[in-house]
């Protein structure tokens, strides 16, 4: 059945998110946009039109959404500040146990991973050495793939004997990774692990996954909490999946 919302005196609209399966509140401001957008963006599936009182109804995840603007793209909440900081103590928790007594090394890759690293090893109860490192690529600001060339910050840097953790933001196709992975090898690490804050299963093609992912997530695309769209973004707290 067709819905027009600026037919219908209603003071919000419910949905539920495409990949978090929650009831989402969407205030009445927006009920014109999805009047003229709802059949086009697929992934917001339209539940129930509330014309009174939304206490009665009894939806586990209620919640109002903020969409945000970057550029020319509409996102919508993903991920909130508390879900991403319980995930963090818990590989965090893990990493401790794995690595206690270790030499490790951190090495987060800029620019995405330099939030989710920072709070990951603020969390940890041994003190590893840090070093960011950078991957040079060419590509848009809206894809990833076979494009890594080259690695900065490694210059004068003794890895060999110790235990790395690459600390990413998100792993995608796995080409970066496994670009990095190859280049460490020749410096004769103890061992290569890999640290992702999100990890897309369906658009993996690489040959190394996260052995440590704090979330998997479907091959949508996701800013905020160091994730950019055309480098806008990166300050959010909290990850916003694209909407449309």
């Amino acid at each position: 059945m067709k819905f027009f919302a600026n037919k219908v005196p209603c003071i919000c609209l419910i949905y539920k998110h495409f990949i978090t399966q929650k009831y989402i509140i969407l205030p009445q401001i927006y009920a014109f946009y999805l009047n003229c957008c709802i059949y086009k963006v697929k992934k917001l599936y339209l539940c129930a039109c509330i014309a009174d009182n939304i206490e009665k109804y009894p939806f586990q995840w209620l919640q109002k959404i903020t969409m945000i603007q970057i550029h020319d793209k509409t996102f919508v909440p993903y991920l909130s500040a508390t879900q991403i900081h319980e995930r963090i103590q818990q590989i965090a928790a893990q990493l401790n146990q794995d690595y206690a007594g270790k030499e490790t090394l951190f090495l987060p890759i800029l620019n995405g991973a330099f939030m989710f690293a920072a709070d990951l090893i603020r969390e940890l109860n041994f003190a590893p050495e840090i070093q960011f490192v950078k991957i040079s690529t060419y590509g848009n600001g809206m894809t990833t793939g076979q494009n890594a060339k080259n690695v900065f910050g490694l210059e004068g840097l003794d890895i060999k004997g110790k235990h790395i953790l690459i600390t990413e933001d998100i792993v995608d196709t796995g080409f970066t990774v496994d670009f990095l992975l190859d280049f460490l090898q020749k410096y004769s690490p103890a061992s290569i692990k890999i640290v992702a804050l999100l990890y897309k299963p369906a658009s993996f093609q690489g040959k190394t996954p996260p052995h440590y992912a704090a979330f998997e997530i479907p091959p949508a695309f996701v800013v905020g909490y160091g994730l950019d769209y055309a480098q806008r973004g990166r300050e959010l707290k909290e990850i916003y999946v694209l909407a449309e």
